[in-house]
């Protein structure tokens, strides 16, 4: 199974971009404010455990301290 790695750059790329859409449904009343924070709430949280894995992945192992 390949693996997903996201940079910091990509993240942001992400987040703001669904920011954006979830202004766009909100002015068309494609769903409620309540509705669009929830859901960037949401992919704030599924970014951010995503760059917790990528650090943890890169953190040296062993005796380099």
């Amino acid at each position: 199974m390949k693996r997903i790695t996201l940079t910091p750059a990509q993240r942001r790329f992400i987040y703001r971009l669904l920011v954006a859409l979830a202004a766009v449904a909100v002015v068309y009343g494609r769903m409620s404010q309540a509705e669009a924070a929830q859901w960037v709430g949401l992919a704030a949280i599924i970014l951010g455990g995503a760059g917790n894995v990528l650090a943890d992945r890169n953190v040296p192992t062993g005796d380099h301290e």
